[in-house]
């Protein structure tokens, strides 16, 4: 019976012996204290640990996960380190921690076990725009607030990608102009992308042949970072646009005397070749309507005061003009 004894604790102290074994490094979970750099290049030893009786060792994540950190053997060492896809985390993943699975081959067993490694967080990066720079082609008129995006990078608009792990929402802001302000939204499919929405202040019937503006999107990290691109934008010219015909004076009040001459003007740039005046109301047949040569107004001039009744006290008329552009009237009331 003594010798069956002896024989039972000296076989458990052998199969003790051939366990993986390691004085710093817990085998079925460890927690790395000193957090990662991301901006750690690859193939860089992030961890190393003395270890005894591990024979190999494999490292692996789930099905369709990317493996960012790996570990190996070398010698009596564990050594945990970057993967050539390290560089791409920010890139592609949210999570602040890194699981690694590992599958530990001993002398007489074998151990599965998890390896996790935290990182250091900074403003690694400034905001990216998707593309180096835009040009929209807009037609005209346009309402206000309407939003340019659907004339920007295939109807996509302009964007810009945060991967930096924490305050990475990002603002957008525009150069002062007579045009366009922008809104800042996040795209809802991916918490790294921001779009930039581009709004008319006001409702645009006309604009310069090219409009260039520069579009900053800058990140809410501790110092906050910041990039520009350039967003040109151009009025469609094969949809004309003229501005309706309208008098510079819509109310014209003057005293009747024998010698008056009313001069109606149209407002410069609403002039064109085919633009018709016409006069109407009870006092039009008082007035004679001479239209200047080149058919940016008109002169009214009444024809004899002495004709007028003497209960005359005043003149109403109205004059109208259109073009074929423009069907509509558009009044002046004397």
């Amino acid at each position: 019976m003594l010798f069956y004894l002896l024989f039972v604790i000296c076989c458990s102290q052998f199969s003790t012996a051939q366990d993986c074994a390691s004085p710093s490094f817990n085998f079925v979970s460890h927690v790395n204290p000193e957090e990662l750099d991301l901006t750690t290049p690859p193939g860089t030893v992030v961890a190393s640990f003395p270890v005894e009786n591990v024979k190999s060792v494999r490292g692996y994540t789930n099905d369709k996960d990317t493996l960012y950190l790996d570990v190996r053997l070398s010698g009596t060492e564990l050594q945990f380190f970057t993967t050539e896809h390290f560089p791409k985390y920010e890139e592609q993943e949210i999570l602040l921690q890194i699981l690694l699975q590992a599958v530990y081959t001993c002398t007489s067993t074998e151990k599965r076990g998890i390896y996790r490694q935290s990182f250091k967080l900074a403003n690694n990066h400034a905001p990216k725009f998707l593309l180096d720079n835009y040009r929209a082609q807009v037609p005209l008129p346009l309402p206000k607030n309407f939003d340019i995006s659907p004339f920007l990078a295939d109807g996509k608009g302009v964007g810009a990608r945060d991967i930096d792990l924490v305050n990475n929402s990002v603002a957008f802001t525009i150069t002062d102009n007579n045009y366009i302000y922008v809104e800042s939204l996040p795209v809802q499919d991916d918490p790294k992308e921001f779009k930039a929405i581009l709004r008319l202040k006001d409702q645009v019937l006309k604009m310069p042949d090219i409009l260039t503006l520069t579009v900053t999107a800058t990140d809410q990290g501790v110092p906050p970072k910041a990039s520009q691109v350039n967003v040109v934008i151009e009025p469609d010219i094969t949809i004309i646009y003229d501005d309706p015909p309208a008098f510079k004076e819509t109310f014209v009040n003057v005293t009747i005397d024998k010698n008056l001459l009313i001069k109606l003007e149209l407002i410069p740039g609403t002039k064109t070749d085919d633009v018709q005046y016409s006069v109407d109301g009870p006092d039009a047949h008082y007035f004679k309507r001479s239209v200047w040569s080149n058919n940016t107004g008109l002169d009214l001039e009444l024809i004899n005061l002495e004709v007028l009744p003497a209960t005359k006290g005043y003149l109403n008329i109205v004059k109208f003009q259109q073009s074929s552009t423009w069907k509509r009237f558009f009044p002046c009331c004397i």
